[in-house]
């Protein structure tokens, strides 16, 4: 008879035992044992590691003694019915019924079913009542070997097509590289999140980007500025610059625009980094990694040669600011990589202080749009002289370059043209627009193609604010997202800033900034 029992028992160590267990055997031998200390389980040999005294032969279970005496109760020990699957015993043909030794033999099939039992209900087992088509096979051995077990859309047992034990370090570094904010996280670097928001180590004292682009100081306390404040800066100067312009003379709509396109990038005032170059860092390659930078050229030492590589190097949408910030007569000279153009010619060479160029390279044409010019030109830079070497001719008077209706506004206040609706469901902006504003949108919006003729980087500031709900906003065919994401609603009673230019080449106005009210 075998009592319907656990053929195995789990003890807390104890030193060198007892170890008790009460599931019947025939002998010693039809039980294993093994130690866990910590994550480490070892099996134990009978006689070497441990021996075993059974309790009335057997029928009520025995004991087990360790020879290690270290075991703690923090530690255990297995003892599991381990019955050898044979048959030993010999029945002669038509010899006498022995019930003694029938009973031995249904007794050891009994423990070798109870042990296949547990042991069957410790698997991971597929529903009955799933598919019979399951493959339910693992690969062979090479094939599996550093592999994580998967199941495919049908349910198929399968293994992973990396290595698991890479898989999981890499998933922890990436975890580390993209969410880490408590240091650095190799050698001297940090996570995307730290340079991006802040963390331990950036804040205050690298500067994150998130700093670097809204703060009204120095993020790291350097002579350096953040974004918002180089960018107020250029676009006082930027403005400033224009209004000389159109008063020696010059184009008033050449002035606007530039004027226009300054306060587009000052709008904007987000550079991944600002870096100062002198003529000591002269020549400079910008690299690929400097993607977004302003670069700050102080020339007070002697001028400076930048070498940009050619566009393939880039790729698309690499974007440099330059900005001369000193007053010395040296220039900055701007070299092409490879066959490449900046706005049709070889190089660029920037001679004024706060003059600024934001280069965006497309790599298709193999061409970079000088897509913001603010030029400053000093008191007293056109002379008699400029005027007789033939600067300024009685030639371009007369071919309406400039001409007396013109230079009778060039004393006027410079201000911006200014579309103002209250609502509407279509606004339509204009070439004579530097900007549209929006007051009380009471219905969804469609802002509609510019009419007029439109000149190249012809900048548009538009601002809109609804009536207190928010309003659906979408647009015409020519309005194109420039490293931005147009909004397709207001945010009830908040205003909004779109800032653009117009890109005569692809007849877009390119969205480059997009600003919610907090």
């Amino acid at each position: 008879m075998v009592p319907n029992v656990a053929r195995k028992t789990v003890l807390p160590g104890n030193g060198t035992g007892p170890y008790a267990f009460n599931f019947k055997v025939q002998s010693a031998s039809q039980i294993t044992v093994q130690k866990r200390v910590g994550s480490t389980i070892t099996d134990l040999d009978l006689t070497d590691d441990y021996s075993v005294s059974l309790t009335n032969g057997g029928v009520n279970g025995g004991v087990v003694t360790l020879v290690d005496g270290s075991l703690v109760s923090a530690d255990s020990v297995l003892i599991e019915g381990a019955t050898v699957i044979e048959q030993t015993t010999p029945y002669a043909n038509l010899g006498p019924f022995n019930a003694y030794r029938h009973e031995v033999s249904y007794d050891k099939l009994t423990f070798v079913a109870q042990e296949l039992s547990a042991k069957l209900a410790a698997t991971v087992k597929i529903p009955a009542i799933d598919s019979t088509g399951l493959s339910v096979t693992l690969p062979v051995a090479a094939a599996r070997a550093n592999k994580a077990i998967v199941f495919d859309a049908s349910g198929n047992i399968g293994v992973s097509l990396g290595n698991f034990d890479d898989s999981q370090v890499y998933a922890l570094l990436s975890q580390a590289w993209a969410s880490k904010v408590d240091g650095i996280v190799d050698t001297t670097d940090y996570s995307s999140k730290a340079y991006a928001i802040g963390g331990t180590g950036v804040t205050g004292i690298i500067g994150s980007s998130k700093e670097w682009a809204i703060s009204p100081t120095s993020p790291d306390g350097s002579s350096d500025l953040s974004a918002k404040s180089y960018a107020a800066l250029t676009a006082a100067d930027a403005i400033a610059t224009a209004g000389d312009r159109v008063q020696t003379g010059l184009d008033r709509t050449a002035a606007e625009n530039s004027a226009a396109a300054a306060a587009a990038a000052a709008a904007q005032g987000l550079y991944n980094d600002v870096v100062e170059l002198t003529s000591a860092d002269s020549p400079y390659v910008p690299s690929l990694a400097e993607e977004g930078t302003m670069f700050r050229l102080n020339m007070t030492s002697g001028p400076i040669t930048i070498n940009l590589s050619a566009l393939s190097v880039y790729g698309d949408d690499m974007k440099f600011a330059f900005v001369k910030v000193d007053g010395t007569a040296n220039d900055a000279t701007i070299n092409r990589g490879g066959t490449d153009t900046i706005s049709g010619n070889t190089s660029l060479t920037i001679s004024n202080q706060y003059e600024n160029h934001v280069l965006i390279g497309d790599s298709g044409s193999g061409s970079w749009i000088d897509t913001v010019q603010a030029t400053g030109i000093p008191d007293g830079a056109i002379t008699t002289d400029k005027i007789a070497d033939g600067a300024v001719t009685t030639d371009k008077i007369a071919d309406e370059d400039v001409t007396p209706a013109k230079l009778d506004r060039a004393y006027q206040e410079l201000n911006p043209r200014v579309q103002t609706v209250t609502s509407a469901a279509t606004v339509t902006p204009t070439n004579l627009n530097d900007a549209v504003v929006i007051t009380a949108q009471a219905e969804a919006l469609a802002l509609a193609n510019p009419s007029g003729s439109m000149v190249q980087c012809q900048a548009l500031i538009v601002r809109i604010k609804d009536d207190g709900t928010a309003r659906a906003i979408s647009y015409d065919t020519n309005y194109r997202e420039v490293d931005v994401e147009l909004p397709t609603t207001t945010v009830l009673g908040k205003t909004l800033y779109l800032g653009m230019v117009w890109n005569a080449t692809d007849t877009k106005y390119d969205v480059l900034v997009v600003r919610q009210e907090a």
